[in-house]
């Protein structure tokens, strides 16, 4: 019996997971979607002509009834096989053969219909070089490549026997002047831009989806390299980029100073060894969001190892680095930590300051503040140290 719970959760994966994400499996059911889609709008164009008696001197009508046929059992074909992916979607050892399957199906019911509007035609070429591009976005090339050069030895054979004479050249088309001069007839034309346009507009706005969703997941991973995943600041990584470009600035600019301010926790260890590691994350993540309301727009805030954390200040002299630091370290006091034992865990920090300014060394200096701050810790903790 149907497993509905597997319909159900397709429809939440449409609608939640992005398709550049998708498995294998789950892109093959969305390629069979799309190809019945197709079919269906080509089923409309056939059914318009079949209807419409003045549309009857420019095509084959028996055959173009038979083709009718043909893209309906196309349509159950692709239904039949997405419904087979979705109720096997939890077998993977047999997903590889169902891409297989499903990918040379689609192309070769894809041949007949360019063999049937003429290999050469322009609705052809536009319909597989679409369809090539987005197979190659959705499928790896191993599976895409032998069915690619399959289907050109087939359109390399359709189009020598059309020449010798031994296959009619566009079987669903009839009227004069088919073979020499197409292009003048608007009815040939039309028709190339009704097969023609569903596939690219489907195609393009694939590729459209996926340019999207490359670029989200880029601009995420990079965020992920540059930001703390746990208390959302700058990362060591990025301060250590911020470093450079500040000791550039420093060269190019005789005037400007910078204060740096580096503060470990005190006794963090011990409120992991008590109260757990889930605690510890939510002591860095309040103390964090504690430092980024009291650092200005212009400061720049990261933490810089374990439970030790850094202040980057533009234009800062001692004394308003000082004043920095002093709001930071009263702010961190008046921090309450609640615990799953009723209790509250009070948060103190030593603070490491220095001053570089034009000609002095970054790296010296962030020494400096790291000398500074064990100084503090070495005085009793909980006390700013500026250095000399």
């Amino acid at each position: 019996m149907f497993d509905t719970s597997l319909y159900r959760g397709s429809l939440t994966l449409l609608r939640t997971t992005p398709i550049i994400n998708w498995t294998p499996i789950q892109r093959c059911m969305l390629m069979l979607f799309m190809a019945c889609v197709v079919h269906s709008i080509w089923l409309m164009w056939k059914l318009i002509v079949i209807f419409n008696p003045n549309f009857h001197q420019y095509v084959n009508l028996p055959f173009l009834t038979t083709s009718f046929y043909v893209n309906v059992f196309y349509i159950c074909t692709y239904f039949g096989l997405a419904m087979i992916c979705l109720s096997l979607v939890r077998q993977k050892n047999l997903h590889t053969l169902l891409i297989y399957i499903c990918t040379s199906t689609f192309g070769l019911f894809l041949l007949w219909d360019a063999y049937i509007v003429g290999v050469m035609s322009p609705a052809t070429a536009i319909v597989l070089i679409s369809v090539i591009a987005l197979g190659l976005l959705l499928f790896e090339a191993k599976v895409i490549y032998p069915i690619l050069f399959l289907a050109i030895l087939i359109i390399i054979t359709i189009a020598h026997a059309t020449l010798n004479g031994k296959l009619s050249y566009a079987p669903i088309f009839d009227f004069p002047g088919m073979h020499n001069s197409p292009y003048t007839n608007q009815f040939w034309c039309l028709s190339m831009l009704f097969i023609g346009l569903p596939v690219v507009t489907i195609c393009f706005a694939m590729f459209n989806i996926f340019l999207h969703q490359w670029r989200h997941r880029e601009a995420s991973f990079r965020s992920l390299s540059l930001i703390d995943p746990l208390t959302k600041i700058y990362n060591r990584r990025n301060i250590n980029q911020q470093l450079i470009e500040i000791a550039h600035k420093l060269e190019q600019q005789k005037q400007l100073c910078y204060g740096i301010i580096i503060l470990d926790l005190d006794h963090f260890k011990r409120i992991n060894d008590e109260y757990g590691h889930l605690i510890g994350d939510e002591v860095l993540t309040e103390v964090a969001a504690t430092l980024q309301s009291n650092v200005r727009q212009t400061d720049i805030l990261g933490r810089y190892g374990g439970e030790e954390f850094i202040i980057l200040a533009k234009d800062a002299d001692k004394h308003i680095i000082i004043q920095l630091a002093k709001r930071c370290q009263q702010s961190i006091q008046q921090l309450a930590i609640s615990t799953d034992q009723q209790k509250y865990i009070n948060i103190t920090a030593s603070f490491g300051v220095t001053v570089v300014c034009h000609n002095h060394s970054m790296r010296q200096a962030i020494k400096e503040a790291d000398e500074a701050m064990y100084q503090a810790k070495r005085l009793g903790r909980n006390l700013i140290v500026l250095s000399d």
